[in-house]
């Protein structure tokens, strides 16, 4: 027996869930979605924000580099 025999879709048999389609198949923050009109904004918006969280981690790790950098001259006083 396969996912044929079965009506289920290959992508259900291989996660257990069915295939999301689209936002509204997520279940997004309020905050997000309230003020949003269209799905190409919210889309925008979570962009927006994948965007300013690879900034932030960008600037972590030019900070952890600098302090490493500032104790290896230290050390070598």
């Amino acid at each position: 027996m396969n996912a044929y025999d079965t009506a289920q879709s290959l992508f259900y048999v291989a996660y257990g869930e069915e295939k999301r389609i689209g936002l509204e198949s997520y279940d997004l923050p309020k905050s997000l979605v309230d003020p949003a009109k269209t799905e190409e904004e919210i889309e925008n918006s979570l962009a927006t924000s994948l965007e300013e969280a690879n900034e932030e981690k960008m600037l972590n790790k030019d900070g952890q580099k600098y302090e490493k950098n500032e104790s290896n001259i230290l050390k070598s006083f």
